[in-house]
């Protein structure tokens, strides 16, 4: 299990690496309202609208959204059991295997995207009972990635966990 996770980070943070060297490549920077868009710390919105998003993207996300739906209650009281826990963490790193491995978006939108990514990576990992030195619960911040998500992603239809 903590080759999969593993394997996961380093794919993450390789996707990472190549999105961001395209995005500051000068064939893929897109000049909108006086900015580049390139990946940074921060999610963006493309010239006030969201991101486009694809089918491989939308139902991985919804799949991860319905899996904290179904735990909503217990999110709320903070009380997931410990194999909720590493059921819903194994759920968030399968589907952003699944958005790593399928998902193909413009460069912009995968710069945004991979900040949300990056927070469900870290869900999945505090979930799953691994090192978590900021004290953070995994399940609220996989609610947050979603809402994120949803913030700045074009997905019809989307329901909120809350």
């Amino acid at each position: 299990m903590k080759r999969a996770a593993t394997a996961l980070c380093i794919a993450a943070l390789a996707v990472s690496a190549a999105i961001t060297a395209y995005a500051a490549g000068p064939h893929s920077q897109e000049r909108h309202a006086g900015t580049v868009h390139s990946a940074s710390n921060r999610l963006s919105l493309d010239q006030g609208r969201k991101w486009s998003t694809d089918e491989a993207l939308r139902r991985s996300m919804e799949e991860i959204r319905a899996a904290l739906a179904q735990h909503r209650d217990a999110i709320l009281r903070d009380m997931l059991s410990t194999d909720q826990e590493r059921a819903l963490g194994r759920t968030i790193e399968n589907r952003v295997a699944a958005i790593l491995g399928e998902s193909r978006l413009e460069a912009s939108a995968a710069a945004n995207l991979q900040l949300v990514v990056a927070d469900l990576v870290q869900a999945a990992d505090i979930l799953k009972g691994m090192a978590n030195p900021h004290g953070l619960r995994g399940d609220t911040l996989a609610v947050r990635a979603t809402q994120m998500y949803a913030t700045y992603f074009e997905h019809p239809g989307w329901k909120p966990v809350f």
